[in-house]
C-alpha cells in the first residue's frame, strides 16, 4: 500500500504581509534601543578617554620630577581641543599655556621620539584618543551657561602631589605655588581666600554630550576633577 507524499503549500500572500508586519514591529522595537545604547556609551567613552588621559599624566608627575635649573619646566599635562565639532584629547609635556596652542594646538610637545616628548608631528603621540564624530564637548561659564564651541584647553599636573594646576600659572613660572584648582566644581573658600596667584580655571564646567542634546533629550556626561586630583563622570541625561 502506497502512501502519496504530503503536499507542500506556498505562502499565500497573507501569511507574507503577516510575517513581514512582525518581522518590521520587532526592528520598530529593537533599533530605537540599540542606537540608544551606542549613543550612550559613545558619550561615556568620550568622556572616560578624557579621564584616561588625566589619570596617565597623573601617574608621570608622581613618579617624575621637575628639572629645577628651568625657570618654566615642562610639566605634563591635558590639551582638549574641539574643532568643527570633532573632538581629541592627549597627553602632553609642555609650559605653554591654552592661548599659546589655541592656534596650532598639534604643535603641542606630545609626540614621542627616542623615548622624549617632542613637538614633531611626524612621530606617534604618546597618548591621545580622538573622540566619536557623534559627540562634542560643552563647556559652561561663570553664569552656568553651556556652549558647544571651537576651543583648545590645557591643564597640568603638579609634580609630586599630581593635583590639577592651571597651563597659565606654568607658562608664568608659577607653577610651584599654584593653587590646585578643581573642573566642573567650586573653588573652595579657603583656596580663594589664601591663593596670592592668580589661577584661571579651565572652565566652571565640562561635558560630553550628543550633538542633540537640550536636557530633555540627548545623552550628556558631566567629568570633573576636583582640586585634590580625583576625577569623576556622573551621567546628566
Amino acid at each position: 500500500m502506497t502512501h502519496a507524499a504530503p503536499t507542500r503549500h506556498a505562502m499565500t500572500a497573507i501569511e507574507i504581509v503577516v510575517v513581514l508586519s512582525i518581522a518590521m514591529t520587532l526592528v520598530g522595537m529593537v533599533v530605537p534601543s540599540t542606537l540608544t545604547s551606542l549613543r550612550h556609551n559613545a558619550v561615556r567613552s568620550g568622556a572616560s578617554s578624557i579621564l584616561d588621559v588625566w589619570t596617565q599624566v597623573q601617574m608621570r608627575a608622581q613618579t617624575e620630577m621637575a628639572n629645577p635649573s628651568d625657570p618654566t619646566p615642562d610639566h605634563y599635562g591635558v590639551v582638549l581641543v574641539q574643532e568643527n565639532g570633532r573632538a581629541w584629547v592627549a597627553m602632553i609635556h609642555d609650559d605653554r599655556d591654552s592661548a599659546a596652542l589655541s592656534g596650532s594646538p598639534e604643535q603641542a610637545r606630545m609626540y614621542l621620539e627616542a623615548g622624549r616628548f617632542s613637538a614633531d608631528s611626524s612621530k606617534p603621540a604618546a597618548l591621545r584618543h580622538e573622540l566619536d564624530g557623534s559627540v562634542v564637548v560643552a563647556t559652561a561659564d561663570a553664569s552656568g551657561t553651556w556652549s558647544v564651541r571651537d576651543g583648545v584647553w590645557v591643564w597640568y599636573a603638579r609634580f609630586g602631589s599630581a593635583t590639577p594646576i592651571s597651563s597659565g600659572d606654568v607658562a608664568n613660572s608659577a607653577a610651584n605655588r599654584a593653587a590646585p584648582f578643581g573642573i566642573g566644581v567650586t573653588e573652595p573658600p579657603e583656596i580663594a581666600a589664601t591663593s596670592g596667584v592668580s589661577a584661571p580655571v579651565l572652565c566652571h564646567g565640562l561635558r560630553v554630550q550628543t550633538h542633540d542634546y537640550t536636557g530633555t533629550q540627548g545623552h550628556a556626561v558631566a567629568v570633573s576633577i576636583y582640586h585634590a586630583g580625583v576625577g569623576v563622570i556622573e551621567d546628566q541625561q
